[in-house]
């Protein structure tokens, strides 16, 4: 949760073609906490369609991954 108006940085890396997430970039204050909810989108080899399906807790810096 963003406690405060913090800013963050999050890129996703994709396969072309395919969408599928090949990589994750997060750059926030609790980045730790976002990103280890992510691994098993990139275990399991999610698109980014795939991705865009959940609906991400607001107010927080991780619901923007589901907004890329």
């Amino acid at each position: 949760m963003a406690p405060d108006s913090s800013e963050a940085f999050i890129k996703l890396i994709l396969k072309l073609k395919s969408q599928h997430i090949v990589g994750i970039h997060l750059i926030s204050p609790r980045a730790a906490d976002i990103i280890q909810a992510l691994v098993p989108a990139l275990e399991k080899g999610l698109t980014k369609t795939e991705l865009d399906s959940p609906i991400g807790i607001h107010p927080s810096v991780g619901e923007e991954i589901f907004a890329l």
